[in-house]
């Protein structure tokens, strides 16, 4: 993980919030020299985006500079791709991303990441409307009358003795 990778993709305007997930999470996957090689589902599943999605992104961000894809393949034939983060010199959005992505907050066409939630820094008091509190109703238990806790047994019942010798054998009193 490079941090120097990390603290770049993050001051970089890429036009969209999955988009700049994907690159950071490439950045922390990243050497110091900017390579790194994991599977898309690896992206895919560390990010809780598709697959597709992470394919489309890094296509994306190959367009327009953030990084090279070199694709390999190894001795059993299996593909992998190897990327190179090329973040020197991006700070504001490249013209591309500027273009492609004119966007406002509120003009969301779905399938995205979504608006955020909205908070109000105003500071003018917050004016709760006065709720009288409400009385529990039903029956009263009279003030002399001690709390009732435990199994209720009838005003009668006695306990056996020999549950009473069980119960002092069990405890050891």
């Amino acid at each position: 993980m490079s941090m120097l990778l990390m603290a770049k993709a993050m001051s970089i305007k890429v036009g969209n919030p999955l988009r700049k997930l994907v690159l950071i999470k490439l950045a922390d996957n990243a050497s110091d020299t900017g390579e790194c090689w994991p599977s898309y589902q690896h992206i895919a599943d560390q990010c809780e985006i598709s697959r597709r999605s992470v394919i489309i992104h890094i296509d994306a961000m190959c367009e327009v500079g953030l990084l090279t894809k070199e694709s390999r393949v190894g001795p059993k034939g299996k593909r992998s791709n190897v990327y190179v983060l090329t973040l020197d010199g991006a700070g504001a959005a490249h013209p591309e991303v500027q273009e492609i992505h004119q966007g406002s907050a509120g003009a969301a066409l779905g399938g995205g990441a979504g608006d955020a939630h909205r908070i109000s820094h105003s500071l003018e008091p917050v004016i709760d409307p006065k709720i009288p509190p409400v009385s529990p109703q039903g029956e009263k238990r009279p003030v002399s009358e001690t709390p009732r806790r435990g199994t209720r047994l009838p005003n009668d019942w006695v306990l056996p003795g020999e549950w009473g010798r069980w119960a002092i054998q069990e405890t050891g009193l």
